[in-house]
């Protein structure tokens, strides 16, 4: 019944609309005839004035129904169930935060205390380990889990960095170097260079500027915009990327639900407690131009 009443209220304002395009036309007629008609003395059937003062209601109840139901005209839902398990992709775009070093010691990124192994699982089991003996929460944990579930179909990581995790982010490449399940993974990062941006390979040594204010919601969304561009000549189709919103702020988690609107394009979030789910979020703007309904 749910999906009944959200199919119906996507479908109930072009109804309406399609109503009042059709009684506007019939009204109009009406009253020009009438009018005509008293003008030039004509006698008119009574019949044939209840016709046209129905219209006219017909016009008026339509235009109020529309009125009442205009928000539905572009509805923005999910096409599926929330907790639905991605499919696995062959680009992921992800969101890096930045480590706070004020929460205790690094080594490369990894907290002092932990020693990563190369094995990406083994690894992970290590950090929920470490949660539960009171640590702190390592902000890299989590694009670790988005990574690890498209492995056997992940051909590249594109990283979008704040301008403090850009300073990081080579840290970052090094730890998904070391594990051999990603071996034939390209690892790029998307940058500010002046005026454009450039999708370059992760480096090697600190990176000094380059990153997006994850802050800014105009620029953070014209970024992943040309970004997705940037793919798409890369004869990169939409149904080959998810965007990994888990990391970053708030703002970041709408700039990627809103890029995905009506597009074949995903975005994912990782749960950051047990048991540590892929969510999938595929986001349409009802309309009847995209198949909205998802039925």
């Amino acid at each position: 019944m749910d999906r009944l009443r959200l199919a119906w209220s996507e479908v109930a304002p072009w109804i309406a609309a399609a109503l009042v395009a059709l009684s506007v036309s019939w009204a109009a007629d009406g009253v020009k005839d009438s009018i005509e008609a008293w003008i030039n003395g004509e006698t008119v059937k009574v019949w044939i004035y209840v016709v046209r003062v129905i219209s006219v209601i017909l016009f008026v109840a339509t235009a109020i129904w529309l009125y009442r139901v205009r928000q539905g005209l572009f509805q923005p839902r999910t096409r599926f169930v929330r907790n639905e398990v991605p499919e696995k992709r062959e680009h992921l775009i992800s969101f890096l935060s930045h480590l706070d070093t004020s929460r205790g010691k690094l080594r490369n990124g990894v907290p002092e205390g932990i020693t990563l192994t190369g094995e990406l699982d083994k690894d992970l089991d290590t950090l929920v380990v470490w949660k539960q003996q009171g640590n702190p929460y390592w902000p890299w944990e989590m694009p670790l889990r988005g990574i690890r579930h498209h492995l056997g179909r992940l051909q590249t990581v594109t990283i979008i960095c704040s301008p403090q995790s850009i300073l990081q982010v080579h840290w970052f490449g090094q730890i998904l170097a070391s594990y051999d399940v990603l071996r034939d993974v390209s690892v790029r990062v998307f940058v500010q260079e002046g005026n454009r941006s450039v999708l370059a390979v992760c480096p090697e040594t600190p990176l000094a500027r380059g990153g997006w204010e994850f802050e800014q919601f105009d620029d953070l969304s014209r970024a992943v915009l040309h970004l997705l561009r940037d793919l798409k000549n890369q004869r990169v189709i939409d149904n080959q990327i998810m965007i990994d919103f888990t990391g970053g702020q708030k703002v970041t988690s709408v700039v990627a639900a809103s890029v995905t609107f009506n597009r074949t394009v995903k975005a994912q979030y990782v749960q950051t407690n047990y048991p540590h789910n892929v969510i999938s979020y595929d986001i349409v703007l009802g309309s009847s131009d995209t198949g909205g309904l998802g039925l």
